[in-house]
């Protein structure tokens, strides 16, 4: 089809005008893939962050395995009964940012498998929680323990006594599943393992000092009680103690005068709460004796 020279130079005029009005200017182009590199660096660094997270809170339920295993397997050797005849309680203190991570952790910890809510009493002025643990058993209990500048402290408790029957894969369930819950709301949390039960002789701590490999570091005694403080390489987790010291590992030993029986306590890194008719690791420190090196 002929067209008029004139009217095709206006049809190309029209066309490069109609297609620098569709062209975005160049100035528009370089803001939005700026922001879009923008935003693909931002969505990488999150992603960095969430995987260094599960690292950390998979790494820390590791070391609590592997540490609970250990001291299962000395306390087998060691308490009547074995382990299984033994109390055992696990303790988790986690230190939290957000007014409501109380509350959350609470709606997580104490949740069936589906997620749904469970039974819990609400005590001390709603300052603890308590209620059945879902997985395997256990009175699990939630404390709000202090305010601190920068949030809140709090303390997580699973309680599993001797007449609980408790198996080691069931306790490393247990302790994998709260490790769980609580790093969904906080990483900044410590865990211990505690162990009290009933041993033929006081012999027994030094049969525990062997299969520990422990090396002694602080010991004391009072009414009746002998406790001693070690490090041992068999174990992941560790506590300062002053001086540039770590210990990982506290026996005590005490004469049950009531039932002369000797009760046998066992804590990983440290003994938490009380033992036997004894005070508080917090107050044994203040008696606590330093060995020398050489011991």
């Amino acid at each position: 089809m002929y067209i008029p020279e004139k009217s095709a130079l206006h049809l190309g005029a029209g066309s490069s005008a109609q297609a620098a009005k569709r062209r975005p200017a160049r100035k528009n182009r370089f803001f939005g893939m700026a922001g879009a590199l923008v935003l693909l660096t931002v969505l990488i660094l999150l992603a960095l962050l969430l995987s260094k997270s599960d690292t950390q809170n998979e790494s820390a339920i590791n070391q609590l395995s592997h540490d609970l295993t250990k001291l299962w397997g000395w306390a087998d050797e060691t308490m009547q009964g074995g382990s299984s005849a033994a109390d055992w309680h696990l303790r988790w203190q986690v230190e939290v940012a957000g007014e409501g991570d109380y509350e959350r952790l609470a709606d997580l910890l104490f949740a069936d498998s589906d997620g749904k809510p469970s039974d819990r009493n609400v005590l001390n002025e709603g300052k603890t929680m308590q209620g059945q643990w879902s997985g395997q058993g256990g009175m699990l209990s939630l404390h709000k323990v202090e305010e601190t500048e920068s949030g809140a402290r709090l303390l997580v408790m699973l309680d599993r006594d001797a007449d609980s029957d408790v198996r080691l894969n069931a306790l490393l369930a247990d302790a994998k599943g709260i490790a769980g819950r609580i790093g969904q709301v906080s990483l900044a949390a410590t865990a211990s393992v505690k162990s009290h039960g009933f041993v033929s002789s006081p012999e027994m701590a030094s049969r525990l000092e062997r299969l520990s490999q422990g090396k002694a570091l602080e010991e004391y005694r009072d009414r009746g009680t002998q406790s001693t403080t070690y490090s041992s390489a068999l174990l992941q987790t560790s506590k300062p103690i002053g001086k540039g010291r770590t210990a990982n590992l506290q026996i005590a030993v005490h004469e049950h005068t009531e039932k002369r029986m000797t009760e046998l306590t066992l804590g990983v890194p440290l003994i938490t709460g009380e033992f036997g008719a004894v005070e508080s690791v917090e107050e044994a420190e203040k008696t606590a004796v330093e060995l020398p090196a050489a011991y």
